[in-house]
Formats: structure tokens, sequence, C-alpha cells
């Protein structure tokens, strides 16, 4: 009877300390206790989007020179680039970018036959931003493929290097005709005296 109820005891001690310890704020590597982290909501959330399939307006600037021939969405000639850029404001000074999308939807002109051909195989689509290009990549990653006229789409991760001076510039190659794009931006403002 009296080793049933040290039995006990030490189970209850047991149970008190494991609840007590696990009860305990974290440590960090250091042995010191960790602060409580909170996550806080926007103060002020801001959602861009714009969509495009009639008239480009590209930012020359953000682009290479010479400029190559041109052609505007839904275009028809082959060895023709389209260049486009979409511009935004923002409500304050105090913005910080936390994601977003390009989406392009798009038909081959030509037929491609491979990543290093001369057709519609090898065309890709570039993103630029005050001149530099920040992003590349192939726009028909499955070939051999026809000139069949199906429309595609492909939507790209945009990242914080894409959008300084609140504007996007992209650039698809030659075999190509857009069809339409969409930009979706979203950030988290501050309003105050020193963010106006």
């Amino acid at each position: 009877m009296k080793s049933n109820k040290v039995t006990l005891l030490i189970a209850g001690l047991l149970f008190f300390a494991t609840t007590a310890y696990s009860k305990q704020p974290p440590v960090d590597e250091a042995g010191d206790q960790a602060l409580p982290t909170a996550v806080m909501p926007c103060p002020n959330p801001v959602h861009i989007t714009e969509s495009r399939k009639d008239k480009a307006n590209p930012v020359m600037g953000d682009f290479f020179k010479p400029v190559p021939q041109l052609s505007g969405y839904n275009g028809v000639t082959a060895n023709h680039q389209f260049w486009d850029t979409f511009t935004w404001k923002l409500p304050s000074k105090c913005c910080q970018f936390i994601k977003g999308t390009l989406t392009i939807w798009y038909t081959p002109i030509t037929l491609g036959t491979s990543n290093t051909s001369g057709d519609a195989g090898n065309d890709k689509l570039y993103i630029y931003n005050n001149g530099t290009q920040v992003y590349w990549e192939f726009l028909y990653p499955n070939s051999p493929f026809p000139a069949d006229g199906a429309e595609r789409v492909k939507v790209i991760t945009i990242t914080p290097a894409m959008v300084t001076n609140n504007r996007l510039s992209f650039i698809v190659q030659d075999d190509t005709s857009i069809k339409g794009s969409k930009i979706d931006l979203y950030y988290c403002c501050l309003k105050g005296v020193d963010c106006n």
C-alpha cells in the first residue's frame, strides 16, 4: 500500500514538472528567454491590379538599345518583339512590397522546333528594371510544337527587384503574339507625417 502511494506521488510530481516545464517561454541558443512575437496586421493593405489587351506603353529607358522591330498586343508578324511597362502610384512613401504576379496570355506565331531554334521554340520572357534585366524564362519549355494558335498562360511570381520605382517592364520575344497581360501587386503601407 505504501509503495502504491509513493508511485502515485512520483507520477504526480513528474506530471506537474513536465506540465510546468512545457509552459515555460522558449529559450534561445544563448540560454536567454525569447520575447514573445506577435504578428501585426497591415494597417493599410494596398492591392494594385491592371489588365491590358489593347495598347502597350513601354518606358523606353527600361529597355536596351537599339530598339528592334516591335509589335503590339495581338501581333501577327514573326520577328517582332513585344515590349510593355506597367507603372503605378502608391498612397505613401512608406510602402513595403509583399507579393505579386505578372500574368501573360500568348500564342505562337510560328512553330517551335527547340529552345535553340530560330522559331518560337526559343522565345523567352524577360523582365527589365531601369535598363537591367532582372529575370527571364522560356515561354515554351516543351518543344517541338505546332503554330496551332492555342492560347497559353504564364504566371510569373514578382520579386521586389522587379518593381523598384513602381514599374515593371517586360519583353516577349519575337515569334509570339501577346493576347493580354495583367499585374496583381500587394503592398503594406503606413500613413503619417513622415510618409506623405
